[in-house]
């Protein structure tokens, strides 16, 4: 499967780095270990699981996608991955 960027460049996608997304956002909102590890499992994990089945996904179809379970489990997380954005 592959991420469709902004400027129109195809990349692999790469769990991990999802992972590692939801993991930074959740650490600088200040939840803890058991947390993280419930979001990884209850957003994370279905999210790509889903996106498994496509063959090509916009970036920001995905970012959507994952804001939306971040806002329903864990609303500090989703305020700091927004704010980590906003800063890069």
């Amino acid at each position: 499967m592959h991420v469709i960027k902004k400027s129109g460049r195809r990349q692999a996608f790469s769990l991990a780095k999802l992972k590692r997304s939801v993991e930074r956002s959740a650490r600088d909102a200040g939840l803890g270990a058991a947390k993280r590890k419930e979001l990884l499992k209850d957003v994370v994990m279905p999210l790509a699981k889903l996106l498994k089945k496509k063959r090509a996904v916009r970036a920001s179809a995905l970012r959507k996608a994952l804001l939306g379970r971040l806002e329903r489990k864990a609303k500090s997380a989703a305020r700091a991955w927004r704010a980590f954005k906003k800063r890069r």
